[in-house]
């Protein structure tokens, strides 16, 4: 069946031509057909990896607080003002799946950060600052391209996962024979913290930005 050209997706990052979508001019045969070009692709990755890049380092991290379990008995300890000072990107790809799903791929990123910490043990309380280094960071990010209910253009992100490999915390100041003693436990606690709010950054900042073009598009 002949076919017409339904739309085509201007991406307002760099008012680049990267997706065509067509349907049938037959509305019983309401399917659509996505066609993405090798540039469109890389442009995509490009685009998705700046956003990426922004959004986790401008990520506000809460602070944190935990009891670890040490030889000598429970410590208390909180973790304050933490911020990540950069984030490096790793090695990056970008593929097509069935039937309309762009997947980007990154891994062995890293991010550095710091922040302040604080113990108490007993009668015994003591404070100082910390830097750390999160090592492995992965994402894996799928893009859906379709229609809406109105018959519009539509583009959001669906399933995203992210995971650290590990946390190298460096700490200044205090008494380190008992700061050593709770290093796993703080580490495990920044791990996490990272870790849960990659996905809904990146997320956020390309379905704000996919809106955004796709309004100037649909007029």
């Amino acid at each position: 069946m002949k076919l017409k050209l339904f739309c085509l997706l201007l991406v307002a990052w760099g008012g680049k031509t990267v997706l065509v979508m067509e349907k049938p001019e037959t509305e019983q045969l309401p399917s659509i057909k996505l066609k993405v070009t090798d540039k469109g692709l890389n442009f995509i990755k490009d685009a998705g990896l700046a956003l990426a890049m922004k959004q986790v380092k401008d990520i506000k991290l809460p602070d944190l607080s935990g009891k670890a379990s040490t030889p000598i008995g429970k410590v208390k300890y909180s973790l304050s003002g933490l911020k990540i000072n950069s984030f490096t990107l790793g090695t990056s790809k970008i593929t097509t799946e069935a039937p309309r799903t762009i997947r980007l791929i990154l891994q062995n990123a890293f991010l550095q950060l710091n922040g302040n910490w604080r113990y108490k043990y007993l009668f015994i309380s003591d404070h100082g600052s910390f830097d750390a280094k999160a090592n492995g960071i992965s994402v894996n990010l799928a893009i859906s391209v379709g229609m809406d209910g109105l018959g519009k253009p539509s583009v959001k992100t669906g399933s995203c996962s992210s995971n650290i490999g590990s946390i190298s915390l460096k700490v200044h100041g205090g008494a380190s024979w008992l700061y050593n003693l709770i290093l796993k436990a703080m580490n495990g606690n920044i791990k996490h913290s990272v870790q849960k709010q990659i996905c809904p950054a990146i997320t956020k900042a390309i379905n704000n930005q996919a809106e955004k073009a796709l309004s100037k598009l649909n007029g």
